[in-house]
């Protein structure tokens, strides 16, 4: 599992039974007693929703929010999951509605990755405390699986009723380095990034002198700045004789230049020893000056 910001999701993952290995922890806030200790990359809806709330049940349990917050609007998380694509997102919250009798309502909460079109869950009340006046949620989960993207931002709906939010895990789902998609058990690479190849279900790093490439790692489909496209599939420099620049392609001078400019025999630059530059009128009609190597 990778952490960050030393955040620990072990107990969501003994809980689900997840594989640790394909598991970012990108955020754990579990009963946070100072709004000060909230990740700066949270955002909640608005100021109405910043104050912590203290419940006593054995222990003391604190919850965020506000008894006028609108959890019907999200709180948002910017995350970068660089270098690696998610799969899918994992949301574990636990949840606060306070009224006075235990026919506590169903909550219908949210969750949008990318600002992509949210995914929604029932929620049905987990306990309701009577001395505390508290329909408690802590039983349910939301994912938003197929994404197949890099995250940068994750949104949560608690939804209309939620008042306080006590917990809130946010785990990411990844592929293995170097896919851009992989299949449900991420294990099974669909296809790359930029820098790798696919084989069978693995992607595989190009070589170094590749910008990208298929099927080998030496056959490349593009280079990196100052190289350019051979018509081996390798990335050169075109500095050589006998070649020339054309976009982003390295191609051969005609076998009749030395340098050129373009691939016919009449775009010759400087000739091979024993020959010399020369206009020849001969050939066309209307008469125009060629420059052949002879």
């Amino acid at each position: 599992m990778d952490q960050v910001y030393g955040y620990d999701c072990s107990s969501m993952i003994i809980k689900y039974n997840f594989n640790s290995s394909q598991i970012i922890c990108a955020l754990a806030l579990n009963n946070i007693p100072s709004i000060s200790q909230v990740s700066p990359n949270l955002t909640f809806p608005s100021s109405n929703c910043q104050s912590i709330k203290s419940v006593p049940n054995g222990a003391m349990f604190y919850g965020i929010g506000g008894d006028s917050c609108d959890y019907t609007f999200p709180i948002v998380y910017k995350y970068n999951s660089t270098p690696y694509y998610a799969q899918r997102v994992f949301i574990f919250p636990v949840q606060w509605v306070f009224q006075s009798n235990s026919s506590c309502p169903t909550i219908n909460a949210s969750i949008s990755v990318n600002n992509l079109a949210p995914k929604s869950t029932n929620f049905p009340p987990s306990a309701y405390l009577s001395p505390q006046s508290l329909c408690d949620y802590y039983s349910s989960n939301l994912v938003f699986d197929n994404l197949n993207q890099l995250v940068t931002q994750i949104s949560f709906y608690p939804g209309q009723y939620t008042k306080y939010i006590e917990q809130l895990y946010i785990l990411i789902f990844k592929c293995p380095l170097g896919c851009s998609s992989c299949d449900n058990s991420m294990l099974n690479c669909q296809s790359c990034i930029d820098g790798y190849y696919l084989v069978g279900s693995s992607c595989l790093k190009c070589d170094l002198n590749c910008l990208t490439c298929v099927n080998y790692s030496i056959y490349c489909l593009s280079c990196p700045t100052n190289t350019y496209l051979y018509t081996d599939n390798s990335c050169q420099s075109c500095q050589n004789t006998g070649v020339y620049i054309s976009g982003v392609n390295c191609f051969n001078c005609d076998q009749t230049c030395l340098n050129c400019n373009g691939s016919l025999p009449t775009n010759c630059l400087t000739c091979p020893v024993g020959k010399y530059l020369h206009d020849d009128q001969s050939s066309i009609i209307p008469p125009q000056v060629m420059i052949l190597c002879s």
